[in-house]
């Protein structure tokens, strides 16, 4: 019997070859069953073997018996291993999809948010810095500086940080130290500095300059870090309330500081200039730049650019003193405007909108805050108050209708036209025009038949009714429009109104505009009108600013006069100059202004609502050749006992000071002479209202001063100087005191000497003293003495409120010379003026 070998042979494989010649595998032919008992076989033959091993070698049945095990075990892992098989591909995915999460994380922070991240990790230890642009200042024309920048620091901490990196402070003494270089409470800033999980606590604001610099030497000397400093731009103020509406204010936000008001506002682009920034590594402990090594980018700020108003700041002064006076006298109740004009440039030289503010503190209580009003900024109404009645620049923002100041214009154009001339005579007798009757302020035909030169004078309104009817609806319009009266004037000021004229105007309404009333004007554009019949007849572009400068200081940009149109002809200018003159003359208001040719013309229009009137004067000088407009206007006053002439005394002492300080040379007349000399007796006052003495000395061309600050229009007076019957000049200051007596008030006496009549008027106004003239009224200063020292006024004069002039005050004369330059305000020094030799 043929043996099974005991391992079977490897299958042969036939190899066939197919009619293509390649080789194809064919299967066994062996049957599986016989594949069965050959390995049982082996099974078998394998364990006779190893017991025949085991029988000659016992020594190793232990070493076969640890093998059988471990083969044992092999089998068993390996069908462990099979039966987990799915369990280790599930761990095998899902760390797959972990490395898979990060890698797109990774992709995404690395890659995709690659800026975002930077700069999130940049903002660790990079810093940017914005480098503010210094804004441009603001000046009168003559260089006075008005407004101007400079920086105040909001300093904070990270409490953690704040330490002495070389231990020359402890932590008490910083506090003290900080603290006491603030000005802030250490008990405060102690506590601060306690919260070490806060990453910066604000410890103080509005830090000026002075006492940063101190807290950075502080710092730097030892060390300290986590003390941040901030600067934030703060505007600074030089004139206080003169010109307040039209300099404006500024005020911060987070842009920096932006203009509100005024110039500040409508050139705040102009005056801001562009921010720069500095973007560098820094740490939190030392201020002491960058750190080392460190690159840094910076873009430089450019500063601001610097306006230059055409405004005079002594003019603006002076003229909103009398514009306050005005109102006051007048009892206007909505306040009063004025404006000072160059005609033949259209510069504005003086601009007032009263009541008035502080443009370093806008929102502080104003001195003439009706105290029945609840006071409080934080509030909207007091704001709204505040914007509507102090902040309001009504000398653009409101309109008033403008009365008889208007027949100059149709004065201009009946002249103009040829439908009128100085001689021509119109009926004063009231006219009818459609369903409306028109008369005059003086009644039913009181001058009958009068000439266009005294229907002038006089302010007859009928006889300009009829040359305004002449002229025509369309004739009359043209020259509405030519002079710019429907269009703003685009002065550089925000908030300018449109004036309000009749949108098809009818003979009714012709004949109302002819004497100003129905139409309603801003002030600036009725100027600009008025100065175009005084000029030669060219209609000026009026302008507040003369030009702006960058902050080198090198002018950019001038505003050079600019002539809109041509309305009247020099002719005709100057006929209307010749009657504005004979006004002034015959009526014989102006006695303020010796030396001066002045021409005017008044004006009283009616609010028919509320029957209020509202008072103004235009002036103009020099007449031979007119260089400037002052009008001012008193609005809505209950009172019927006042008239625009008492305006002409405020008016006409502005034109005066305007004239002084532009150095016209005076030229006097003999009636101007006799003027000088003549002076008038000062009335009783006593018991009198603030107002009515006000005004009842604005007739006399005597001007009243209130001497209390706090004293009001309806105060009655208990006591004046100068006293009752003294001489007085014209255009000299009264003070009045309110109960209490008179205070006393020490102001330094003047030097006159060289000085004329005039100039020693306008110094001894300034200065608080009254004058007594002797000698030659057309002569200079020489020699100055004090007359009367009211500081020694006796009880007897004090209660009779007399004095003879010609007493010698022996206290006064006995005075130390060491006192002789402080006199009581309102005493009187003696002024002798002798004429001037040729030569």
């Amino acid at each position: 019997m043929k043996k099974t070998p005991l391992v079977s042979s490897r299958r042969e494989k036939t190899k066939k070859t197919s009619k293509s010649g390649r080789r194809r595998k064919t299967k066994s032919k062996t049957p599986k069953r016989t594949n069965r008992v050959n390995r049982a076989q082996i099974k078998h033959s394998n364990n006779q073997n190893k017991e025949l091993f085991l029988k000659t070698n016992p020594e190793s049945r232990d070493d076969v018996k640890t093998t059988s095990q471990n083969q044992k075990n092999q089998k068993k892992t390996r069908k462990n291993i099979r039966f987990n098989r799915p369990g280790i591909i599930f761990i095998t995915f899902l760390i797959f999809l972990l490395f898979l999460y990060y890698a797109v994380v990774l992709f995404d922070v690395q890659v995709l948010k690659s800026d975002e991240m930077t700069a999130k990790a940049n903002n660790q230890y990079y810093r940017k810095m914005v480098i503010p642009a210094k804004r441009g200042d603001i000046y009168d024309r003559n260089g006075k500086l008005l407004a101007t920048s400079t920086n105040v620091f909001r300093v904070g901490v990270t409490p953690k940080h704040v330490y002495s990196l070389i231990e020359s402070q402890t932590q008490a003494e910083i506090v003290d130290n900080v603290a006491s270089i603030l000005a802030i409470d250490a008990t405060a800033l102690a506590e601060d500095l306690s919260k070490e999980d806060e990453s910066y606590v604000q410890i103080a604001k509005d830090i000026p300059q002075e006492q940063a610099n101190l807290l950075d030497q502080y710092l730097a000397v030892h060390q300290i870090g986590g003390v941040r400093l901030d600067a934030e731009p703060e505007r600074i103020y030089f004139n206080d309330d003169v010109a307040s509406q039209i300099v404006g204010f500024a005020t911060n936000d987070e842009s920096g500081l932006q203009g509100r008001l005024g110039v500040e506002y409508s050139f705040n682009e102009v005056l801001n200039g562009k921010s720069g920034y500095l973007f560098s590594a820094t740490d939190n402990y030392l201020n002491t730049g960058n750190l080392p090594f460190s690159q840094s980018t910076e873009l430089a700020s450019q500063n601001g650019d610097s306006i230059h108003l055409t405004l005079d700041y002594d003019i603006t002064a002076k003229l909103q003193e009398h514009v306050k006076s005005a109102t006051d006298s007048s009892g206007a109740q909505d306040g009063g405007m004025g404006i000072v004009m160059n005609v033949k440039t259209g510069e504005v030289l003086g601009l007032a909108s009263y009541p008035y503010f502080s443009s370093s503190d806008p929102t502080a209580k104003p001195a003439n805050w009706d105290e029945e009003e609840n006071f409080d900024p934080a509030t909207q109404e007091t704001v709204d108050i505040l914007m509507g009645d102090f902040w309001t620049n009504k000398a653009v923002s409101s309109l008033y209708e403008v009365g008889s100041t208007f027949k100059m214009l149709t004065l201009a154009m009946g002249l103009e036209e040829n439908i009128t001339h100085e001689e021509k005579v119109y009926s004063d007798a009231p006219i009818q025009v459609l369903d409306y009757t028109i008369k005059s302020w003086t009644g039913d035909n009181i001058f009958g038949q009068v000439s266009t030169e005294d229907a002038f004078l006089y302010s007859l309104n009928p006889p300009f009714v009829q040359i305004a009817l002449e002229l025509g609806v369309d004739t009359f319009y043209d020259y509405v429009e030519a002079l710019g009266l429907r269009q703003k004037t685009g002065i550089e000021l925000p908030g300018e109104i449109d004036n309000i004229f009749h949108e098809s105007p009818t003979a009714i309404d012709l004949a109302t505009l002819s004497f100003g009333e129905q139409s309603s004007m801003n002030l600036v554009s009725y100027a600009k009108a008025l100065s175009a019949v005084v000029n030669g007849g060219n209609l000026m572009k009026p302008t507040i600013v003369k030009q702006i400068s960058n902050d080198q200081g090198a002018v950019i940009r001038s505003f050079e006069p600019q002539i809109e149109r041509r309305v009247f002809s020099e002719k005709t200018s100057d006929r209307v100059n010749k009657l504005l003159s004979r006004n002034d003359s015959l009526q014989g208001l102006n006695r303020v202004s010796s030396g001066y040719d002045l021409g005017g013309k008044t004006s009283t229009s009616v609010n028919e609502q509320t029957n209020a009137l509202t008072f103004s004067y235009a002036s103009f000088a020099p007449m031979d050749d007119p260089e400037i407009l002052v009008l001012i206007v008193a609005m809505n006053s209950p009172r019927r006992t006042v008239d625009s002439n008492s305006l002409v005394n405020n008016v006409s002492g502005m034109v005066d000071f305007t004239l002084d300080h532009l150095n016209i040379e005076r030229e006097y007349t003999d009636e101007q002479m006799n003027v000088m000399e003549e002076g008038v007796g000062l009335p009783e006052l006593q018991g009198e209202s603030l107002e009515g003495a006000m005004n009842r000395l604005n007739y006399m061309s005597l001007n009243v001063v209130p001497g209390t600050t706090d004293m009001k229009p309806e105060d009655l007076i208990a006591s004046m100087v100068p006293l009752a019957g003294t001489p007085m000049h014209y255009g000299s200051n009264v003070f009045v005191y309110p109960e209490g007596g008179i205070e006393l008030d020490l102001v330094d006496v003047p030097d006159f000497s060289g000085k004329n009549f005039n100039e020693c008027i306008l110094v001894a106004k300034e200065a608080g003293v009254t004058l007594n003239f002797t000698g030659d009224m057309s002569g200079l200063a020489v020699s100055q003495s004090i007359m009367i020292d009211y500081r020694f006024l006796t009880e007897d004069a004090a209660t009779t409120q007399e004095i003879d002039m010609n007493e010698n005050n022996e206290e006064a004369a006995n005075v130390d010379s060491n006192d002789a330059s402080s006199v009581q305000k309102g005493s009187i020094i003696n002024i002798v003026l002798e004429s001037v030799s040729a030569d």
